[in-house]
């Protein structure tokens, strides 16, 4: 990855009234497969992998204050576009309140505080959430905040959720043959107050088949600090296209920097209750794409709720 050539954001006070607002469903036509492109291997086994003992709600609380929150930083930083190459024409990312739906992973690797972008999918037990798969390898004390804003009095309005375990693909994360399975599921623990994600955020996107690989989606996540020191969420509205050969939406919209790695892509967003239906998240091709203005996400397929059937008994 090169260093990002900082563009600033859009700032806009709420979402637009034109946010798409369908029923939630479960699409169950023309699932993608997801062992993309048409060379690459059979699909993958799931990977379970339960983290260290003694991290619990309290732990995860106690060691994520806001001072070491806000000292995270991105693991990846998607590279500016490359010099003299056109302008490339489409939206720009704009902040917003954020949504009880969409929140941040922090996690330690290496002896650095990191995060990436994450959501909460509607479950039977409530407490699964989904992020991208390069956020999970070699990571300690992860922990996921919903609503996470940076700029707030309180940082963490729904508490802190400690990772009890990770699910993810049997999979090479510098393969590229096998980057359309970029993505994983958290188990997670109660918050301090013994509830769980989805009982305290009360809502939940609802995991839902691409059904090919154009649609109109609305994609949240957290820049990191360099391009948005106030760790506040953005969101950007737009259509998806193919990235061909792989089984991969691509989207082109300025401002998703090295730490939207996991945001969700929506489709039928709802504004006021944070739903919708998610049918990607922000990963795969070089950890997510090439540049802040172009991101790429594993279209969900039958393997994502193989993983998803695994993460939810």
């Amino acid at each position: 990855m090169h260093a990002k050539r900082g563009i600033p954001l859009a700032v806009t006070a709420a979402l637009s009234a034109a946010l798409l607002t369908p029923a939630l469903t479960h699409a169950a036509e023309a699932v993608p497969r997801d062992d993309a492109p048409a060379s690459a291997t059979s699909a993958p086994s799931v990977t379970k992998v339960d983290v260290e003992n003694g991290w619990t709600a309290k732990a995860a609380a106690d060691y994520w204050t806001p001072k070491r929150m806000a000292a995270a930083t991105s693991e990846t930083s998607k590279g500016a576009t490359p010099e003299g190459a056109a302008e490339l024409k489409g939206n720009k990312a704009a902040y917003f309140r954020g949504t009880s739906t969409v929140g941040t992973f922090f996690y330690v690797k290496n002896g650095k505080k990191r995060f990436c972008s994450g959501s909460v999918i509607n479950s039977p037990r409530k407490d699964v959430v989904l992020t991208a798969a390069h956020c999970t390898f070699g990571s300690t004390r992860s922990a996921f905040v919903p609503k996470y804003n940076g700029a707030a009095k309180n940082k963490a309005p729904y508490g802190t959720f400690a990772v009890n375990s990770w699910f993810r693909a049997k999979y090479d994360p510098k393969n590229k043959r096998t980057s359309s399975y970029d993505y994983a599921f958290a188990r997670l623990a109660t918050n301090r107050k013994g509830q769980r994600v989805q009982q305290a955020t009360k809502a939940a996107l609802t995991l839902t088949a691409a059904k090919g690989f154009k649609h109109k989606v609305t994609v949240m996540g957290y820049p990191n600090a360099k391009h948005n020191k106030n760790g506040r969420p953005i969101f950007c509205r737009t259509t998806t296209k193919r990235l061909a050969p792989y089984k991969q939406m691509r989207m082109s919209c300025a401002g998703f920097y090295g730490g939207t790695s996991g945001s969700p892509w929506v489709v039928g967003y709802n504004k006021r209750t944070g739903t919708g239906r998610v049918i990607g998240s922000l990963g795969g091709l070089d950890k997510g794409g090439p540049n802040h203005r172009i991101s790429y996400a594993p279209a969900f397929g039958k393997f994502a709720f193989k993983l998803f059937a695994a993460a939810k008994k």
